[in-house]
């Protein structure tokens, strides 16, 4: 349900621009401030889904970018 509130999906590449106007391009969770972990993981655990792990190509409406990221 919390995913499904934030509009996450696992594959950025889904991201309607029309339903998701927000969404800018590069924006993924990879490189996004609340995803944790081990960088180069493909699932890895995010500050928004406690107990849950998300895919480092998805996004969510909370995305926020990590200072440096490309």
């Amino acid at each position: 349900p919390a995913a499904k509130a934030l509009g996450y999906v696992s594959d950025v590449k889904k991201v309607d621009p029309k339903t998701i106007p927000t969404h800018q391009a590069g924006a993924q969770c990879s490189n996004c401030v609340q995803l944790q972990g081990k960088v180069g993981d493909e699932w890895r655990p995010c500050n928004m889904f406690p107990k849950k792990l998300v895919h480092q190509t998805g996004w969510c409406k909370v995305y926020s970018k990590k200072a440096g990221a490309a």
